[in-house]
């Protein structure tokens, strides 16, 4: 991603110095500190809060997670399970939530006694993700602040001030979170978006509503995987030991293709063709069995992508195949219950079943 996790956000203000305030500083917070629970040690240091519960969090991933017998599966990337056949489905196109950015305010007098030991330097985010909204500074008053208990000084909850979502073609919008409700429960005003122009990602696509999508997508290295075990030389000849048509040049070319169009049944040879304006009405799909919704409420005949290899393990010579399918727009629960995406799914599951056991 093109952007952290986390970000702490923290101004610090001297006596009648109104937001914005001329110091200010920035901490990232990225997957290898979440990864490893530093996340827990940053947000601990900025916010004192009573009973210190970010290192209790700490505390008890390391008592029933870490230190255990298991080792820590976020040290290490996922392989393709070892089982004869992969066939892996998911949503793509949904604004996904992908970061958090926190602000502390702080008045000098505590500041000074912090120091600045957490002043860092991030110009990698739009300038817009820095303005502050009016309400949104007076509805994260309580939650920024130092109040005090018995004496000594706690600060409320980390204050969320920003929430980054990627969406479709690899662009980002920032949303502002926690604004003041200034009217009924009725006319509440819908948060304000705003899309950071400066700021893309590598990937084409955005995550199912909920996973985002570099997460789902790490399946493609599966696929590369299968055709870089298939390529492989006879040891007692040297020669290529697979099929006449394998492309031993590159094991990317080996990834075969192909896509579905939204509202129709067969799949087209090759990815999805972008239209431009002499090809208007080409993606118009001629289906008696297309409609636009589904009985059961899901998305009907979603346009979909699939990507399929196979490889041949060099220790028993067994052939298997990976099959990663993306339906473009489908959230993420529906994908357990889209008919198409399901169809598509246990078509391939159908078909290996009769190649290999002949029972269909």
């Amino acid at each position: 991603s093109a952007l952290p996790i986390f970000r702490i956000d923290i101004e610090k203000c001297e006596t009648g110095e109104k937001t914005p305030c001329a110091y200010q500083t920035t901490e990232s917070i990225g997957p290898r500190e979440v990864q490893n629970g530093e996340i827990f040690d940053r947000f601990s240091r900025v916010w004192n809060e009573k009973g210190n519960p970010m290192m209790g969090k700490k505390d008890q991933l390391r008592e029933s997670w870490w230190d255990t017998p298991f080792g820590n599966i976020l040290n290490t990337t996922w392989d393709r399970p070892h089982i004869k056949h992969v066939v892996m489905a998911y949503g793509t196109d949904r604004p996904t939530e992908v970061g958090y950015f926190f602000k502390k305010k702080m008045d000098f007098p505590a500041a000074a006694a912090e120091g600045s030991e957490n002043d860092s330097d991030d110009d990698s985010v739009d300038d817009s993700i820095y303005k502050d909204e009016s309400d949104n500074v007076d509805g994260g008053t309580n939650a920024g602040n130092a109040t005090t208990v018995e004496n000594v000084q706690y600060d409320g909850m980390p204050h969320l001030k920003t929430v980054i979502w990627e969406v479709e073609n690899g662009e980002y919008v920032a949303e502002a979170y926690g604004a003041k409700e200034k009217s009924s429960a009725v006319f509440k005003r819908k948060p304000k978006k705003e899309l950071l122009k400066n700021v893309r990602s590598k990937l084409p696509h955005s995550g199912d509503g909920t996973i985002p999508y570099l997460s789902m997508a790490w399946a493609h290295t599966w696929l590369l995987h299968a055709t870089r075990a298939y390529m492989r030389r006879s040891p007692s000849t040297g020669e290529w030991v697979n099929d006449a048509d394998f492309d031993h040049s590159n094991a990317l070319k080996n990834i075969k293709i192909s896509h579905r169009p939204k509202g129709g049944s067969e799949w087209i040879k090759g990815p999805i063709k972008e239209l431009n304006d002499d090809d208007a009405g080409v993606s118009k799909i001629d289906d008696c069995d297309t409609g636009t919704s589904h009985p059961h409420g899901t998305k009907y005949k979603p346009e979909m992508l699939r990507y399929q290899s196979k490889g041949r393990s060099r220790t028993n010579g067994m052939e298997y195949t990976t099959t990663v399918i993306e339906g473009i727009g489908v959230e993420h629960k529906e994908t357990t219950r889209n008919y198409d995406i399901l169809a598509a799914v246990f078509t391939d599951v159908l078909k290996y079943m009769h190649d290999d056991f002949g029972i269909i």
